[in-house]
C-alpha cells in the first residue's frame, strides 16, 4: 500500500473514516438519540491505518481528530440549585477545552463535528431549571459558554444531546413537563445544527463586532455561525399511547421553540420522532415550517428493525392508533398551500416513511395534486419543486 499515489491513499482514508462512523448507526433507531458514552464505536479501522507508518499517520490525523465529544456535568456536585449546578457544569465543560492535546491553531481546521452531551443527573433534582430568558445571569452564562467553544472550534456540525429540559434552557424555550412522566422514551433528545462544509471561517473582526451586545442575545447559539440546517431527534411516543386519552397529553418537547427559523441562514428542518401524535405537528407549526426551503420527516421504524416486537418499548400502545396518527400528520401536511402552493418557499420535501405502504399512497396521491405547482418525485421518498415553477411564480 505504501507505493500507492497520495490521491489514492487520501481516498482510502476518507472511505475508511466514513465507514467507521456508520458501523453502529445501522442498528440504531434513527428517532432515538443514544448516549455516546455507551457507544462502542472507536473508529478501529482508521486507527489501525494510522499505525502503519508516519505517512499514513499524517493522512489520517485530520479524520482522527475531526470528531469531538464534550461531556457536561459528570463531575459536578454539591448542594446547589439546579440552575446553579448547571451553570457550573457549563463553565467546567468550556474549561476542559483548554486541556485538548491539539494546538488551538489546528483545532479550527480539524474538528468538524462537535457533540455536547449533558449528563441527565445534573438536572435530576426536584427543582426545575428556570427560564433563562427571564434571568440575565443565565443569558450571560449561556453566551460565555458558546463564545468560548466557538473561539476554540468551528464545527460544521453541532449536536446537543441531553435532557429535554436542558435543550429548552439552551434554546430559551419553555418546555412543558407536566406530562413528561408518560413519555419515558422522550427524556433524552438531540438538537443538531449544521453549516456548509465550504464556508469561510468567522474573522476576528466579525467576532469583535458581535461582542458588544451578544451577551444579552438569547439567539446567540443560532447566530454564532451561519447554520443552514436544523435537526431535532425527539425519541419515541409509543409508551404514551397506553395512557387513557393519550391525545390529551402534552409531550415534553422544544419543537415550538425551534420550528420557526431562529436565524436567517437556516434553510432546512428535519424532525425525527417515533409515532408522534397527529397533534404534535399541527397547522400552526406547519405554517411556521413555510419559512424553510427543505423539510424532512421520519416518524416510523425501518422495516428491518424489530421495534414493534419490543414489548418494553411498545408498552400498552394500540398500534392501530399509532399508525393512524402518523398518517394524519402526512394528510394534514399535504393540505398546506403555504408549503406546496404556488407562493411557497419550500423547494424539497423528503421522508423516511415512504417505505410504509399506507403512507406512500398518501404522499404519492398528495403530490399528484401538487404537480401543477411544479412538484415532481426526484428520489425514493423525495419530491422537489422545479426551478421553472419557482421562476414562474
Amino acid at each position: 500500500m505504501d507505493g500507492l499515489p497520495t490521491e489514492i491513499k487520501l481516498a482510502i482514508v476518507s472511505h475508511v473514516a466514513s465507514f467507521d462512523g456508520q458501523i453502529e448507526s445501522r442498528s440504531l433507531i434513527p428517532q432515538i438519540p443514544v448516549s455516546l458514552a455507551s457507544s462502542s464505536v472507536k473508529y478501529p479501522a482508521l486507527k489501525s491505518l494510522s499505525l502503519l507508518n508516519g505517512q499514513w499517520r499524517s493522512l489520517t490525523r485530520p479524520h482522527l481528530f475531526s470528531r469531538l465529544v464534550l461531556r457536561m456535568g459528570g463531575g459536578t456536585s454539591g448542594n446547589f440549585s439546579t440552575s446553579t449546578r448547571f451553570r457550573m457544569a457549563m463553565k467546567d465543560a468550556a474549561d476542559s477545552l483548554e486541556g485538548l492535546p491539539l494546538p488551538k491553531t489546528d483545532m479550527l481546521a480539524q474538528v468538524d463535528s462537535l457533540v455536547v452531551e449533558i449528563d441527565p443527573p445534573i438536572v435530576s433534582g426536584t427543582q426545575s431549571l428556570r427560564n433563562p430568558a427571564k434571568h440575565s445571569t443565565d443569558i450571560i452564562t449561556m453566551y460565555d459558554f458558546w463564545r468560548r467553544i466557538f473561539e476554540s472550534v468551528d464545527p460544521t456540525r453541532l449536536a446537543i444531546l441531553g435532557p429535554v429540559s436542558v435543550l429548552g434552557w439552551l434554546t430559551t424555550t419553555v418546555t412543558q413537563m407536566r406530562d413528561a412522566w408518560g413519555f419515558g422514551d422522550m427524556e433524552t433528545q438531540m438538537l443538531e445544527l449544521t453549516q456548509n462544509h465550504r464556508r469561510p471561517l468567522l474573522t476576528s473582526g466579525l467576532r469583535s463586532r458581535s461582542r458588544s451586545n451578544a451577551a444579552w442575545d438569547t439567539e446567540y447559539l443560532f447566530n454564532a455561525r451561519s447554520w443552514t440546517g436544523l435537526k431535532l431527534n425527539e425519541g419515541s411516543m409509543l409508551q404514551a399511547y397506553g395512557i387513557y386519552e393519550y391525545f390529551n397529553r402534552v409531550p415534553p418537547t422544544i419543537l415550538d421553540g425551534v420550528i420557526l427559523p431562529r436565524s436567517e441562514s437556516l434553510e432546512s428542518f428535519s424532525l425525527h420522532c417515533l409515532f408522534p401524535f397527529n397533534t404534535h405537528v399541527d397547522e400552526l407549526q406547519l405554517l411556521s415550517l413555510s419559512h424553510y426551503r427543505r423539510i424532512h420527516f421520519h416518524f416510523t421504524p425501518a422495516p428491518n428493525m424489530q421495534v414493534l416486537d419490543n414489548s418494553k418499548m411498545v408498552g400498552k400502545a394500540d398500534l392501530v392508533d399509532c399508525w393512524r396518527e402518523v398518517e394524519q400528520i402526512y394528510q394534514r401536511t399535504l393540505e398546506q398551500q403555504s408549503l406546496f402552493g404556488p407562493d411557497g418557499l419550500l423547494e424539497e420535501f423528503s421522508t423516511g416513511d415512504h417505505v410504509v405502504e399506507s403512507i406512500r399512497r398518501i404522499l404519492d396521491d398528495g403530490f399528484i395534486e401538487h404537480a401543477q405547482h411544479g412538484w415532481v418525485p426526484t428520489g425514493f421518498g423525495r419530491w422537489t419543486r422545479s426551478q421553472m415553477s419557482n421562476a414562474d411564480s
